[in-house]
């Protein structure tokens, strides 16, 4: 009985050495000084990275022939009115930059004219200056190096607009001014100073008193447009949407990603592709670009019934 358990045990650690003698043994470099364990840097997760891939515009616009609704744009920065508590680790002044840095990516490189104007520190304001070629890359290129924009100066946002008006009545041709702000920055008197925007862009003067009737003049088309993108949602826009004709609100959030950001600006620069004879067939489409109006059209733009005559 011995000799059987003797044997079992043998074999048992035959076995063993045999499984020993095939496992692979992990072999760690001789380490002369002792570890130390540095801190983790959290330093990388506390600042902001963001990943923003621009949709270019401008290959699109070129092969479409988009019309443009304005001449020039004017972008008010309410740096110094951002203000307030971080909201998810970001606060709403970065955010603010950063609305920034994503229109001017997306902008069309070219045939814009305008200024980017701000209400905090930067170049003093003069009603004096001229809008020049608005270049988003080179506003941009500026801003990185800090050096500010035009500064209308803080305070409340209504005397800011209005300067902005005035000035932009001196440049002919459509406006469209873009906004960057907190939604509860658009109080009562703010609303108002953008109805007189939209008010003193259709119309150049009023009525007069004179010996015979006057009447109103003014630009052509429907006047200035004016677009607010806003950080937080402390305020309806709804407010803001029934001041003017032209012109829309829309959250950070709404227009952060690039197609979105790439929609905004199109349908606030741009009617469309343009379509010269009016058959519905947009020009870069239409193999038949001189159809006589009020004919049926195929979807190449060519007379469906061509054999037909019209009284």
């Amino acid at each position: 009985m011995r000799l059987a358990k003797l044997v079992v045990s043998c074999s048992v650690l035959m076995f063993l050495l045999a499984c020993s003698s095939t496992e692979k043994l992990l072999r760690t470099p001789k380490v002369d000084s002792d570890s130390v364990l540095l801190p983790y840097d959290v330093q990388t997760y506390k600042n902001s990275v963001h990943t923003f891939d621009a949709i270019d515009l401008m290959p699109t616009i070129e092969r479409e022939r988009w019309l443009r609704r304005v001449d020039y744009i004017f972008v008010l920065w309410d740096e110094a009115g951002i203000a307030g508590p971080e909201t998810d680790a970001m606060s709403p002044k970065v955010l603010g930059r950063e609305i920034l840095r994503r229109l001017n990516e997306t902008l069309p490189s070219s045939g814009l004219s305008g200024a980017l104007l701000t209400t905090g520190s930067g170049q003093p304001f003069s009603s004096a200056a001229s809008a020049d070629t608005y270049d988003p890359k080179a506003i941009e290129s500026q801003l990185n190096k800090r050096q500010g924009p035009l500064s209308l100066g803080g305070g409340n946002l209504a005397p800011r607009i209005d300067a902005l008006t005035e000035w932009a009545r001196l440049h002919p041709g459509r406006t469209a001014i873009y906004l960057i702000t907190q939604w509860d920055r658009l109080d009562a008197n703010a609303i108002e100073a953008i109805a007189r925007f939209h008010q003193r862009t259709v119309h150049g003067s009023g009525l007069t008193l004179a010996a015979q009737g006057t009447r109103w003049s003014g630009k052509d088309g429907l006047g200035g447009c004016f677009y607010a993108i806003g950080v937080g949602n402390t305020y309806s826009r709804e407010k803001f949407l029934d001041v003017s004709d032209c012109g829309l609100g829309a959250t950070f959030d709404a227009i952060a990603q690039p197609r979105d950001m790439a929609n905004f600006v199109s349908r606030t620069l741009f009617s469309g592709p343009s379509d010269t004879d009016g058959d519905g067939i947009p020009d870069y489409l239409d193999e038949c670009p001189n159809t006589p109006p009020g004919r049926l059209v195929n979807s190449k733009g060519c007379l469906r019934f061509p054999d037909s005559k019209v009284d």
